[in-house]
């Protein structure tokens, strides 16, 4: 493994600076370790031969060990301390951290190298089959990055008083960042608000006592340029899933630049869609004109919305979120409304289900 703890009991990176006479133990059993090293390997600790230990940090990062151990530390509470790399031989996984919290079994995980959406899929599917609830917590490297919506989708959590929301690890001060109530404004910009925790307990009295607070976006000329300007890019330089669209609309007799400025909505909303909220809506009203707007029901108008996510690639993956389409119908909704005040639609938009 890359890592132990020195004689003063702090962390250190295997490597030819550091004494190698000194005592070392492993940060997750606790038992002995030795400093091996040579011309040939990178310098590393080893366990003695008869130590057995569960932890596994051999061929992890530097970031990666002192991320999880700090997370230790950090979800350490009354229930117990958290129990690092722990074998679920049903499933054969081994979570980062394993923690007891008000009764509940959680599986930590602390991701910092890019996860593919199927390989998260399977790693969920292993910890229900376990009877865990599992909490995904993203590394610093993902801070780093522009996150799209797709991979938003994939690590966020929803909860009515906070919205959707990120969570993050700050190895270095050791904080927890939440991203919460992430949305999109009107220019497709993703914006979020953050907090920022010392405390396991105080993130989650502040996730038992917060409220979701507004967000205005109002609509400018700035905004509909650079979204416009988007669209231009992707046509001319010739994205497949823009040529797609231009088609479609073409079908319509119209072009992706030909968007009534009516249309353009001022709302904020979820990061739901694949594409700018404005094409959404664009794709939505031509599907509503190929009925008879005067004996348009709830139904038929669900159908248009979801037709039109589907000509825009599809829903959203949310793996954490259990039910995700009561998102999407409040979108709907919000898109129902604007039409309604827009076009002076005299259809009454029934309960959705």
């Amino acid at each position: 493994m890359l890592m132990a703890l020195n004689e003063d009991n702090r962390l250190v990176m295997a490597d030819y600076l550091i004494e190698k006479k000194q005592p070392f133990t492993c940060p997750a059993c606790h038992s002995d370790v030795t400093l091996r090293r040579g011309n040939i390997k990178a310098p590393y600790f080893t366990h003695e031969r008869d130590a057995s230990c569960q932890a596994l940090l051999e061929n992890e990062s530097e970031l990666h060990v002192k991320g999880k151990l700090g997370l230790q530390t950090f979800l350490t509470s009354e229930s117990g301390r958290p129990e690092l790399e722990v074998y679920l031989s049903g499933v054969q996984q081994r979570p980062d951290l394993l923690m007891t919290f008000e009764g509940n079994k959680i599986a930590v995980e602390f991701q910092c190298s890019p996860l593919g959406l199927q390989r998260h899929l399977e790693r969920n599917r292993g910890y229900r089959q376990s009877d865990l609830t599992v909490m995904w917590v993203l590394g610093e490297t993902y801070l780093r990055r522009k996150m799209t919506v797709e991979k938003i989708g994939q690590f966020a959590y929803y909860k009515t008083t906070i919205g959707l929301h990120l969570l993050f690890w700050r190895t270095q001060t050791a904080i927890l960042e939440v991203h919460y109530q992430i949305r999109v404004n009107t220019g497709d910009d993703v914006t979020w608000r953050v907090a920022r925790f010392k405390a396991f307990t105080d993130f989650q009295e502040w996730r038992k006592q917060s409220q979701l607070s507004i967000m205005d976006s109002r609509l400018t000329t700035a905004a509909i340029s650079k979204v416009q300007r988007r669209i231009t890019y992707g046509i001319v330089r010739a994205n497949p899933k823009s040529i797609r669209l231009q088609n479609n609309f073409y079908l319509h007799g119209m072009s992706l630049h030909q968007i009534p400025v009516w249309l353009w909505g001022t709302y904020e909303q979820l990061p739901l869609l694949r594409e700018p909220a404005i094409v959404f809506a664009m794709l939505v009203w031509l599907n509503m004109k190929t009925t008879s707007l005067d004996c348009m029901t709830t139904e038929a108008y669900l159908k248009c919305c979801w037709l039109a996510i589907e000509q825009l690639g599809g829903p959203i993956h949310f793996p954490q979120i259990q039910h995700a389409k009561p998102l999407y119908h409040q979108l709907f909704l919000n898109l129902w409304q604007h039409l309604q005040k827009s076009r002076d639609l005299k259809i009454k938009f029934g309960d959705v289900k």
